[in-house]
């Protein structure tokens, strides 16, 4: 994620992740029509996750009584998903724009 002048950069360090998945946002056209064509930038939680479900009967439920948290970071072309059970750490990155 990057500031409105672009030079500062967020930048998120997970510790653990469970499962992670990157989408072509061109590919959730489904979504895309759930959200009325506003894919806005973010990072969002997500609630009742069919993904964390899908997970969870893929293990066999062993991580069904852990807190995992869905977390969904969309950008101007892709959208990641994350599941981890700790939250990640932040910090403020400058950016030089060659890099």
């Amino acid at each position: 994620m990057s500031s409105n002048d672009g030079d500062t950069k967020l930048k998120l360090l997970f510790d653990w992740v469970h499962s992670f998945r990157l989408t072509d946002e061109g590919d959730l056209l489904k979504m895309q029509d759930e959200q009325e064509g506003k894919m806005l930038t973010g990072i969002y939680f997500v609630e009742n996750s069919s993904y964390i479900k899908w997970f969870n009967e893929q293990g066999a439920d062993v991580h069904s009584d852990e807190n995992i948290t869905h977390y969904m970071f969309v950008t101007i072309n892709d959208v990641v998903d994350v599941f981890s059970s700790e939250s990640p750490s932040s910090s403020l990155i400058e950016w030089e724009a060659d890099q």
